[in-house]
C-alpha cells in the first residue's frame, strides 16, 4: 500500500493507493474511494455514507439517533444529485494533479488520478448502459459477495413461485450455453478492467448456478479457469453461488467434492424458516428433512454453507413458530467454522403475491421496528446455540444491498 501526501488549495490530503482500489482523504471525517479503472465507488461524509453500484444507481445512509437506539436510515439519490456530488469530487481530484512534486514523486498514484478524471458522470452512465446489456441486473447477493465478480451461468429463478419473492419475476430460466458463456465472461472482464482488482471472489449468478446438472455446470466452471486473469481470484476468495433446496437434495457428495475441486468454496441456501406451516403458506418448497440433508452433503464435501432466514415472514400469526422451529432446525445442522446464518429482514415488494393472500388470510404484518427488534431476538437466541463453534450470526437487509 502507499500512502502519500498530496497539496490542495494549502491543505494536505492523504491519498492510500492499495492493490484493489484508491481513496482520498480530504479530512478524518470526508473520503472517496475509486477503483483502479477510475470508476467512483463511493464516500463518506460526517456520518453520511455514499455508495455506487455498476447500474449508476446512488444509495445515501445515515443513521438517526434516538436516545440509546440508533435507526439506520437510506435513500437513493436523484440523477441531479448523483452528478453533482461525482463532478464535486472529481473537481477535487484534479486539484490533486495541480501538486507537481506529488505527480512527479508518485506516477503510478498519479496515472490512477488521471483517469478518476476522466470518469465523468456522463461516462458512468455509459457505463451503466454496458453494465446493463451484460446482466440486465443482479438482484441480491448474499452480503459477504457484495464484492464478488458475478458471472451468470444462469439467468433467473428455477422454480420462481415463492410468493414473498419478486427479484426474478422479470427472468425465465436459462442455462446459458457454453458459446454463450465464453462470451459473457470475456465481455465481463473487458467491461470491468482494471476494476478487478476490487473484487475479492467469483459469484456463479443467478439464483441457482448449482441445480444445473453437474456435467454442464463442470464445463461453465473450465471456461472460467481458461481465463488466467481469473486464477487470482478465485485462489484468494475462491467460487460461490446460491443453490436451492429442493434440487440441492439431488447433488451428491462426489458431485460436490468435484465442483469444490475446481474453486467452489461457499454455498448460499434461502431456507427462510424451519417451519413447514409458513413454508406451505409461502408456497416455498423443500422440507425440513432435505434441508439437514443438503447441509449435511455440502459439508461432507468440505465446502463451507451459509444459511438464510427471513425475520418478519408470516407476520405475527407465525411468530412464535416461525422462530422455535427455526431455531430447532438450526441446531440440526451440522454447521461449524466458516459458515454463516444470514437473518434477513423481511420486506416484500408492492406487487408481491404474498401481500394479498396474507391479506385474505388475516394475517397480521410486523412493522418495520418490530423486525428489527425481532431480528436481534432471533440474533441472541442463535448466537447462544452457535457460540463457541466460529459460526457467524449476522443480520441483513436485501434492500441495502447495491452492486
Amino acid at each position: 500500500m502507499a500512502l502519500t501526501q498530496w497539496q490542495t488549495g494549502g491543505r494536505k490530503v492523504v491519498v492510500s493507493h492499495k492493490p484493489e482500489a484508491i481513496t482520498i482523504s480530504f479530512t478524518e471525517q470526508e473520503l472517496v474511494s475509486y477503483d483502479l479503472a477510475g470508476r467512483y465507488l463511493g464516500s463518506y461524509d460526517h456520518g453520511t455514507n455514499i455508495r455506487r453500484g455498476l447500474d449508476n444507481t446512488y444509495q445515501q445512509r445515515w443513521r438517526v439517533v434516538d436516545g440509546r437506539k440508533y435507526h439506520p436510515r437510506q435513500r437513493v439519490l436523484s440523477e441531479q444529485e448523483a452528478e453533482e456530488h461525482v463532478e464535486d469530487m472529481r473537481i477535487r481530484v484534479r486539484d490533486l494533479l495541480k501538486d507537481k512534486a506529488a505527480v512527479d514523486s508518485h506516477p503510478a498514484t498519479a496515472a490512477v488520478l488521471e483517469r478518476i478524471w476522466e470518469y465523468s458522470f456522463r461516462k458512468l452512465m455509459a457505463s451503466a448502459g454496458t453494465f446493463t446489456r451484460l446482466y440486465g441486473h443482479i438482484p441480491i447477493l448474499p452480503p459477504d459477495q457484495y464484492r464478488a465478480l458475478v458471472v451468470q451461468m444462469t439467468d433467473g429463478c428455477t422454480y420462481n413461485k415463492c410468493t414473498f419473492c419478486t427479484l426474478y419475476r422479470d427472468k425465465i430460466f436459462r442455462v446459458r450455453t457454453l458459446e454463450d458463456f465464453r462470451r459473457h465472461v470475456s465481455e465481463v472482464l473487458e467491461f470491468i478492467g482494471e476494476g478487478l482488482s476490487y473484487r475479492t471472489s467469483l459469484f456463479l449468478g443467478d439464483a441457482n448456478a448449482i441445480a444445473v446438472r453437474t456435467a454442464r455446470l463442470l464445463e461453465l466452471v473450465e471456461i472460467l479457469n481458461g481465463f488466467p486473469v481469473l486464477q487470482p481470484l478465485v485462489k484468494k476468495g475462491g467460487m460461490h453461488a446460491f443453490l436451492d433446496i429442493y434440487t440441492g437434495n439431488k447433488k451428491s457428495v462426489d458431485e460436490l467434492r468435484l465442483l469444490k475441486e475446481q474453486g467452489l468454496r461457499r454455498v448460499s441456501l434461502g431456507i427462510e424458516s424451519g417451519s413447514a406451516a409458513l413454508l406451505e403458506f409461502v408456497h416455498k418448497p423443500g422440507s425440513r428433512a432435505d434441508v439437514i440433508d443438503v447441509v449435511r452433503n455440502l459439508k461432507a464435501a468440505g465446502l463451507s454453507v451459509v444459511t438464510i432466514f427471513m425475520v418478519g415472514l408470516g407476520g405475527h400469526d407465525f411468530r412464535a413458530q416461525h422462530l422455535s422451529d427455526s431455531v430447532s432446525l438450526a441446531q440440526e445442522l451440522s454447521l461449524s467454522r466458516g459458515d454463516i446464518v444470514y437473518l434477513s429482514h423481511f420486506s416484500p415488494g408492492t406487487n408481491a403475491p404474498y401481500l394479498p393472500i396474507a391479506s385474505e388470510a388475516g394475517v397480521r404484518a410486523m412493522t418495520a421496528d418490530e423486525i428489527d427488534a425481532e431480528t436481534r431476538r432471533w440474533k441472541q437466541v442463535l448466537g447462544e446455540v452457535f457460540g463457541g463453534t466460529g459460526v457467524k450470526v449476522a443480520p441483513y437487509s436485501f434492500q441495502r444491498f447495491i452492486y
